[in-house]
Parts: structure tokens; sequence; C-alpha cells
């Protein structure tokens, strides 16, 4: 479940070599029972990792609402997005009238690109139904061949591009 290997302190720096300008610390997690250590070492890997597509996290803080979601603190200093779209079931029409700020919910990771963070409340309630979600996105393949993919964007095969609006280029 962890993402911890048992290493013996005498073996720690003879068996791991870090790349080069990289410092080695082993870290010792303790709490009071093994369910808040879990969570700290949760938040741990969410302060200096993207959490991987497919991850549920629960009972997070939403932190402010806009027009098209509303952003949820998944760790202290970093948030991630909830579009509207993955609220609810059908979609809402308006934000409030699903969520408010405070409120505590649990989110999917769907996707990380660049330090965003693209969550789902609807896939959990899916996940929670034992129905599947089919919308979690892994980690950006195909990154650079056009971008916008599956929007009609330039490489996606849908002709979407921008053509020879510019122009004839030399």
């Amino acid at each position: 479940m962890h993402n911890i290997l048992p290493v013996l302190p005498d073996q720690w720096f003879s068996s791991y070599a870090p790349l080069p300008g990289y410092a080695v610390l082993q870290v010792d997690i303790v709490g009071p029972n093994e369910a808040a250590a879990a969570q700290a070492l949760e938040l741990i890997n969410l302060l200096v990792s993207d959490p991987e597509p497919g991850t549920v996290l629960r009972k997070r803080s939403v932190v402010s609402l806009a027009a098209f979601g509303c952003f949820v603190e998944l760790c202290p200093g970093r948030q991630g997005l909830v579009h509207v779209s993955e609220l609810a079931d059908p979609a809402p029409s308006d934000v409030a009238s699903v969520v408010a700020v405070g409120d505590k919910i649990d989110v999917m990771v769907l996707s990380c690109d660049g330090g965003k963070v693209s969550l789902s409340r609807r896939a959990v309630a899916m996940m929670d139904r034992g129905e599947t979600y089919l919308a979690v996105k892994r980690r950006a393949s195909g990154a650079g061949e056009g971008g916008r993919m599956g929007m009609g964007g330039v490489g996606d095969g849908r002709g979407g591009g921008r053509g020879m609006d510019r122009g004839r280029r030399m």
C-alpha cells in the first residue's frame, strides 16, 4: 500500500546512489496510529510530487468557487480544480448549488499537467456506487504533438488546425 522500502540504516547510503546535486534523506513518520501515519505520508507525497491519476483523496476542503468549477485543497499550499462538468451528474448550472467554500468533498485525480491538477467529484461518486469511470487521463503522453488533443487542434487528425489562414510560410 505504501511506497516505502525497508532499508536498514547501514545499507541506506551504500545501496542508493542519488543523482548529482541531490541529497538523500531518510524520513521516519511516527503517529499515534497507523491511519494517522498513513495520512501524514499522503500529505508529504502530495507536497513533493504530483499525485497519480486515479488517486482518490477523501474529505478535502473546497477553498474557492468559480463559474467554471471549484478549487479544492489537496494539502496545505496545493490546490486542484474540479470542473463544473465533474462536480455532479448531470453537471449543475450553478457551482454554488452543489458545493460551498469549506465543504469537505471526495475527489479523484484525473490528470496532472505542469503542476495543474484536474479533479473529479463525479468519478468518486460513481466508484462508490460500483460503477466504472473511464475519463482518467494517464500522464501526458504525446504532449507536444499538437496540443489540445481531441479538441480539433493541430495534429489530432480531425482537421481542426489553423490550416493556411495565415498565408504561405517561407
